[in-house]
């Protein structure tokens, strides 16, 4: 258990509430063509202050439509494993604001995991199933799983078997590891990054936008 900055936070319960939670999660197929609006969200930080980032972008159109930045003290320290608990709120509050202010998401794009998670309930698995809205985690190293080819030669990610997500590159060679949230196929997930990624930026167009966002925020405060 960890005492910060007045609160209480239980490692133990954490682990057992993503456990608990994992059980709700949906594999279920989305149709690529069909989806419009994008919501990407990342968080940023400077000093004792986290930034929360939610962009809409347009797929059909491939531009950014709006974004919203909410600045918030960080309170929960940096643990491998239980990454939501520090920074899926301010991720959530970003993405209902935005919602209300400019326009509601087909599906969601989060820097983080999904299913590729020692609990497979990764904060894109806890935002989706917050927001009762498809998502997909996008990270930039593997967290947990096995990488192993599927019988279309793609590069899978797999946990205890079943495949959860792919690893995709760019052109210089950096990899992302695209892994089921919420509500949506592996292969579905695989489809919907490539058609918004322009494979010279490091992340995919919605999420590299929302990066920068961040980084311009931090100058601010």
């Amino acid at each position: 258990m960890l005492i910060t900055g007045g609160r209480y936070f239980d490692y133990e319960a954490a682990k057992q509430l993503q456990l608990q939670l994992s059980k709700l999660v949906r594999i279920d197929p989305v149709k690529p063509d069909s989806i419009e609006i994008i919501v990407a969200t990342d968080n940023g930080y400077k000093g004792s202050k986290v930034i929360g980032v939610a962009v809409a972008y347009n797929a059909k159109k491939r531009k950014e439509l709006c974004h919203i930045a909410i600045v918030d003290e960080v309170e929960i320290p940096y643990i491998p494993g239980l990454l939501a608990f520090r920074e899926a709120p301010l991720m959530i509050e970003a993405i209902k604001e935005l919602s209300l202010r400019c326009v509601e998401a087909d599906i969601i794009m989060v820097n983080g995991h999904g299913l590729s998670h020692p609990r497979r309930f990764g904060i894109a698995s806890h935002v989706g199933i917050a927001l009762d809205k498809p998502s997909i985690g996008i990270a930039k190293r593997l967290l947990y799983g096995s990488i192993t080819t599927d019988n279309n030669l793609r590069t899978a990610i797999t946990v205890g078997g079943a495949v959860v997500g792919y690893v995709l590159e760019n052109v210089y060679g950096g990899k992302v590891f695209v892994s089921v949230g919420h509500k949506v196929k592996p292969e579905d997930a695989l489809i919907i990054v490539d058609m918004v990624w322009n494979r010279s930026n490091p992340l995919p167009d919605p999420l590299y936008i929302a990066d920068n966002l961040t980084k311009k925020m931090r100058l601010k405060i």
